[in-house]
């Protein structure tokens, strides 16, 4: 009996979360990690991150970049222009995540549905 009292009080570890996508939010100029994101947008924030790949959306002009150095969910020194790899783009007149069926030189000319960037 008492070997069971022992086995139940022993500490059990939480199930992990899954860490949702890596998001850019406008308020901050940062990326952070999305605990609730649905038609394009983040309705919950949580940590700074960075995306996948070397691909950031530069604030200033609303381009993407590759990043060689970020730290805390921002790009401390930007090179040429790209494309994030899923066709995922921040689409900054909006504010929303969408699919990007045409895009060159770190911009996207035409957007199609919304998306969540992998």
């Amino acid at each position: 009996m008492l070997l069971l009292l022992i086995a139940c009080l022993s500490p059990v570890e939480p199930a992990m979360a899954s860490a949702g996508p890596c998001m850019f939010e406008a308020s901050t100029k940062t990326y952070k990690s999305c605990a609730h994101a649905s038609m394009g947008q983040c309705h919950h924030y949580s940590s700074t991150c960075e995306p996948t790949g070397d691909c950031m959306l530069d604030p200033s002009d609303g381009i993407y970049k590759t990043c060689a150095h970020s730290s805390m969910g921002q790009c401390h020194h930007y090179g040429a222009s790209c494309e994030p790899a899923d066709d995922c783009m921040y689409e900054v007149s909006t504010q929303t995540y969408k699919s990007c069926a045409h895009s060159s030189m770190g911009q996207c000319h035409h957007y199609s549905s919304t998306c969540e960037p992998k």
